[in-house]
């Protein structure tokens, strides 16, 4: 299960005169905190966290015999924390290829979400706290920021980094012009021999 979410358990049992006492990890609960119903016959954690993980069972006592259930396994796994700083170029010129950005160890992810600024394109790394980009011409700028996953959740998204990308310059030399010029001939002579 994730973090966040409520734990059931629950234990069928017939007999005279039951009471139930609920263990995790071989020791006894009380009704505190996120723990409710540790005297009956369902256990409740609410709002579990990866502490609430463990080997739960019951203890059933009845007027003719004494019962510890079989076991349940619970384990909690935490949804990414936040995203770090993220480092890498804040100016360039479009068309640069091979920018490194990276963000430190996000803690629970198993994968890496980035975002980039228009016409930017991850050439490796993708899924990872480390990515080279490709800005191609026509790319604007925007943020870099990235957020962690898992099978439970998103993480927090990191703080924006702002890149400006600069656009590549063009030359205009005006419109094209179509020059006139006099016709002119020339006339020439041979001289025979000499």
């Amino acid at each position: 299960m994730c973090a966040g979410e409520n734990a059931f358990f629950n234990v069928g049992a017939s007999g005279y005169n039951l009471t139930y006492r609920w263990q995790k990890d071989g020791v006894n609960l009380t009704d505190v905190g996120n723990i409710a119903g540790s005297f009956t016959s369902t256990l409740v954690i609410t709002n579990a966290t990866t502490a609430d993980a463990g080997v739960y069972r019951c203890y059933l006592d009845g007027e003719c015999n004494d019962i510890l259930t079989g076991t349940a396994n619970l384990t909690v796994n935490a949804v990414p924390d936040a995203a770090g700083t993220v480092t890498g170029a804040t100016s360039l010129c479009q068309g640069t290829r091979g920018v490194l950005y990276t963000v430190p160890a996000i803690a629970n992810a198993t994968t890496y979400v980035w975002s980039l600024p228009y016409n930017a394109t991850i050439v490796s790394g993708a899924g990872t706290r480390s990515i080279t980009v490709d800005y191609l011409p026509g790319s604007t700028s925007g943020v870099v920021s990235v957020h962690g996953f898992n099978a439970c959740a998103d993480g927090p998204e990191s703080a924006a980094l702002a890149v400006t990308v600069n656009a590549m310059p063009t030359a205009i030399a005006g419109p094209d012009q179509i020059l006139c010029t006099d016709a002119t001939s020339f006339a020439a002579t041979t001289p025979p021999f000499g």
